[in-house]
């Protein structure tokens, strides 16, 4: 399994010297955000990068929704059908093979990453696990 993240600043990239100071405040500044997994070895490897958009991961493709919010996007879908787990990620709660809120992440069903559970979240997946 694969740790997928969101990184919203990459500041502490930059203290720790794994990127330039000017890249990172230009980053910043362009909004941009860069989404990853971290490998077996534990390195970083950015998939992609996003700035004012919304990306929906699908078994058979992705699409990208410019210019709507997630808080938009769930209010069109089923609410029963999709759980937000992080401010920045909704899972679709038919496709999760379990929820670790001890490690923080849910599992996906034939799926090599996993999902972060944001620190707002956890104690409501932990009702839904109960």
């Amino acid at each position: 399994t694969h740790l997928a993240f969101m990184l919203e600043s990459m500041d502490n990239l930059a203290k720790n010297g794994r990127v330039s100071p000017l890249v990172a405040r230009t980053v910043g500044v362009l909004g941009i955000r860069v989404v990853g997994r971290a490998s077996d070895e534990g390195t970083l490897q950015p998939l992609h990068k996003c700035r004012g958009e919304n990306r929906i991961h699908m078994k058979e493709k992705e699409w990208n929704i410019p210019y709507i919010s997630l808080k938009q996007i769930l209010q069109k879908v089923p609410e029963d059908m999709f759980l937000q787990c992080h401010r920045m990620f909704v899972v679709n709660k038919r496709e999760v093979e379990y929820y670790d809120t001890v490690n923080r992440i849910i599992k996906l069903k034939n799926c090599e990453d996993v999902v972060e559970i944001g620190v707002t979240y956890k104690s409501e997946i932990g009702r839904l696990c109960q």
